[in-house]
């Protein structure tokens, strides 16, 4: 279940700095990129735990590109 809370951020800011470390980051911008089609694929068979497992990895992945910009 997804749900809205009604806070607003701007991402503009953290979207710019996260561009400029795409470099080092390159490895896990693939792995998100990679889950992708496998997210796709889950939700085309109706195999929605595997697609809750799939964003769980996607938010991982997210949370270590946030430590590989400190």
């Amino acid at each position: 279940m997804l749900f809205d809370s009604g806070i607003k951020q701007e991402s503009r800011k953290v979207l710019l700095e996260q561009q400029s470390r795409i470099p080092t980051c390159f490895r896990l911008l693939r792995q998100l990129s990679d889950l992708v089609l496998e997210f796709r694929c889950e939700l085309e068979r109706g195999s929605f735990e595997a697609c809750g497992l799939l964003l769980h990895e996607a938010w991982e992945i997210k949370k270590k590109l946030l430590e590989a910009s400190t």
